[in-house]
């Protein structure tokens, strides 16, 4: 299984500054280009989701579960699953497929 890296940046009022911001994404930019999973448009810093680390982890493991099943018919379903913050039918779609069916078979 490939290594996850989740991106979080935290900020003190005392530590906002140029300098701090710059090396976050300095570091952050390291990150993403070592994992070659993840693109600069895939991450948008004003979605909440990438700040709940066990959230985002549940929903991009859902996106690309769907990727895994899928890729064949679309080689850029799991970009299009993470597109503005997760707010898409490409991942209401995939979340509907590994969600419990109401309908289901019980025990």
């Amino acid at each position: 299984m490939p290594m996850r890296n989740f991106v979080q940046l935290k900020y003190h009022p005392d530590e906002l500054n140029d300098d701090n911001v710059i090396n976050e994404l300095h570091q952050m930019d390291y990150l993403l280009k070592r994992s070659g999973e993840k693109n600069w448009e895939e991450i948008d810093p004003n979605c909440g989701i990438y700040r709940h680390q066990s959230l985002h982890a549940i929903m991009d493991r859902v996106c690309e579960l769907c990727h895994e099943m899928f890729s064949y018919e679309e080689s850029s379903l799991r970009a299009e699953c993470r597109k503005n913050c997760f707010r898409n039918r490409k991942f209401r779609t995939c979340l509907e497929i590994f969600s419990p069916s109401a309908n289901g078979v019980e025990n």
